[in-house]
């Protein structure tokens, strides 16, 4: 990404203070590496605009994730290998169903709109219908077993179920 680097320190907070991205995939979508997005938003933006600076912060921290590793029933997702696994056997999954999956298990027990969805995990410039969220959520229950898991949430969107660990 090129310009002004306190310009594009603000556009990296927005993005992911806006669409509740990963840094990762803030830096994808706006074009970056996953270091400049660290660095601009760390040094810069915290003396540009010191409020915009705490909700990315905050952001980031719910987002942070302890180990790069989620587990939930009989299905393990590793995120840093994006490799899943379900009962042991390893499941094969397109780029785009990875990126839905990672959307709602960062904003699990949150109901999220499909309009969210996309944004999160096609991009803020894609161009097709919002029912292929749709599509690709029923790919994912079939492939991963969570028929009861996902949620459909009338009129709004999906919402992934985990219990709190007790």
């Amino acid at each position: 990404m090129k310009g002004d680097p306190e310009q594009r320190a603000v556009l990296l907070g927005e993005y992911i203070a806006r669409y509740g991205a990963t840094v990762r995939r803030a830096a994808a979508a706006l074009g970056c590496s996953k270091s400049t997005v660290h660095k601009d938003v760390s040094v810069r933006l915290r003396r540009l605009d010191p409020e915009l600076f705490a909700r990315v912060q905050a952001v980031l921290r719910r987002t942070k994730k302890s180990d790069e590793r989620y587990r939930l029933d009989e299905t393990e997702i590793d995120f840093a290998g994006y490799d899943v696994t379900v009962s042991g056997e390893r499941v094969e999954l397109t780029p785009q169903e990875f990126a839905l999956l990672e959307a709602l298990v960062l904003n699990r027990n949150i109901a999220l709109s499909r309009e969210r969805l996309l944004a999160m995990a096609w991009g803020l410039d894609f161009l097709g219908d919002s029912r292929t969220v749709d599509v690709h959520i029923q790919k994912l229950r079939r492939k991963l077993h969570f028929e009861n898991r996902i949620k459909t949430i009338y009129k709004v969107g999906y919402r992934l179920e985990d219990p709190p660990k007790r």
